[in-house]
C-alpha cells in the first residue's frame, strides 16, 4: 500500500498527509516520446483494453499519451500496431 487516495476529481493525494494540499508533480522525463508523466492516477489502454488495475490503485509515473496504447514491447503506439 503506497498510502495514496483518490479524491472526487480523480486527483491522488498522500493519505498520510493533509489531503487538501496538492503538490505539483516533480519534473519527470519519460523514456518514450509518446508518454507523459502523471501523479494523478493515470489509466492507460493496452492491446487488450483498459488496464484492469488502474482504477483500484493510484500510481505516479509515465503513461501513454491520450489516444495511444501500451504495446507488448512496453512502448506506446497507435492501436493499429497491436495486430
Amino acid at each position: 500500500d503506497d498510502g495514496l487516495i483518490r479524491d472526487n476529481l480523480g486527483n491522488c493525494y498522500d493519505g498520510h498527509q493533509n489531503n487538501s494540499v496538492h503538490r505539483p508533480a516533480p519534473i519527470q522525463r519519460c523514456k518514450d516520446i509518446n508518454e507523459v508523466y502523471s501523479d494523478n492516477c493515470g489509466c492507460e489502454y493496452n492491446c487488450y483494453g483498459l488496464d484492469p488495475t488502474c482504477q483500484s490503485k493510484c500510481k505516479r509515473g509515465c503513461f501513454c499519451r491520450y489516444g495511444w496504447v501500451r504495446l507488448p514491447n512496453g512502448f506506446c503506439g497507435p492501436f493499429s500496431f497491436c495486430a
